[in-house]
């Protein structure tokens, strides 16, 4: 396959809306490539959110053919609004990814994707007024879009742990389909109908209002985030498909386990991963069941104890705030101090000073965790 020298690389506009454009200088008949991938944070990074990452080849200028804007941490708006002639082949290759969330406004589109199922190769259409959800990592395949229509598309791509975290105090309606979106090794895809809200809010992405600089930058900002929420309660709100989520005993075991780890060494407590690992169970179903078990999130769960295990060393052992927040896993005494307040509704300083405090005021102590 013949491809153009000039190549691109910026944040992947998606699968489903992927470069669906007309080749402005390009040589009809020759595909245009597609290589996306998604890298997980590094151990240790004071970032919690990965980095989505895509190489363009075989068309001239490929950032003319669609729109990336990041959005905030973990959460990015792509949109192409195409009114030319001709549309190209697209090849495309994805290795892992977020999940992407995908509203079709005109034209239509065809993947044939393998990689879904095995030996076989999946065709999707695309068509207006769909709203498809998508979590495809490690696939391959071939895009055709139909010359005769102009193509307008908007699509979000979020990283699991934030979906995770917008979705968790309601993870027990939604459907199985929309918790296999968290486990990473799955192929998910499903489709529905767009709102009337979801069409009028995308129609605005695509044809904005006449802002320059920052206010534009701001006016797509708060369209993605208005889009994400009409998501999100569409996904929450699908009690039709929900299912009770079933823990064995065995799962239980591994929960509680985890628990066990997690707190057993709070200033280098593993990551959920390394947890899931240890504790033989996959992250998705370690996530939901701590938080069915324990009614708390894991994340949680590992604050509070560290902030109650505090307020003891101040109480009882008359620690210093240097010495309490090294002990309890932080290293800014602002955010530790930040947390205790947010917890208790009093400062570590203010509570060291006082000479007496209220009975009921004080926290139990923290479990013992052998």
């Amino acid at each position: 396959m013949k491809k153009a020298s000039c190549h691109s690389r910026c944040q992947h506009p998606g699968v489903a809306g992927s470069i669906n454009g007309t080749c402005n200088g390009k040589v009809m008949g020759e595909p245009v490539f597609c290589k996306c991938d998604y890298t997980a944070p590094e151990k240790g990074s004071h970032d919690i959110f990965g980095r989505l990452s895509y190489e363009v080849s075989g068309v001239a200028e490929s950032e003319t053919l669609f729109k990336i804007i990041p959005v905030k941490p973990g959460l990015s708006l792509s949109f192409i609004a195409n009114l030319t002639r001709d549309y190209p082949r697209i090849e495309f290759e994805v290795k892992n990814t977020p999940v992407e969330f995908s509203f079709f406004l005109s034209g239509s589109c065809v993947q044939r994707i393998n990689g879904l199922t095995p030996e076989k190769t999946i065709e999707l259409v695309h068509k207006p007024g769909m709203n498809t959800v998508s979590s495809l990592p490690n696939i391959a395949g071939k895009m055709d879009v139909d010359p005769s229509q102009s193509l307008a598309c908007v699509g979000l791509k979020i990283d699991q742990g934030l979906l995770f975290s917008y979705l968790e105090e309601k993870l027990d309606q939604v459907s199985p389909k929309v918790l296999e979106l968290f486990d990473s090794q799955k192929k998910n895809c499903f489709s529905g109908p767009m709102s009337r809200e979801m069409v009028i809010t995308a129609q605005q992405i695509i044809h904005p209002p006449s802002y320059t600089g920052s206010a534009k930058t701001l006016f797509y900002e708060s369209r993605a985030l208005e889009l994400l929420a009409m998501q999100l309660e569409l996904l929450a709100g699908n009690a039709l498909f929900s299912s009770p989520f079933h823990l064995s005993r065995s799962d239980l075991e591994s929960i509680h386990r985890a628990r066990q780890i997690l707190l057993k060494d709070i200033q280098n407590p593993p990551s959920i991963a390394t947890l899931a690992r240890r504790c033989g169970i996959n992250e998705f179903k370690l996530k939901k069941g701590f938080k069915q078990t324990f009614n708390t999130t894991i994340f949680a769960c590992l604050k509070k104890y560290r902030m109650e295990t505090a307020w003891h060393m101040f109480t009882d052992q008359d620690r210093s705030v240097t010495e309490a927040a090294s002990m309890v896993g932080y290293t800014n005494i602002s955010h530790f101090s930040a947390a205790f307040r947010k917890q208790f509704n009093i400062s570590p300083g203010t509570l060291k000073k006082s000479g007496k405090i209220r009975q009921a005021s004080i926290p139990p102590e923290p479990d013992r965790i052998f």
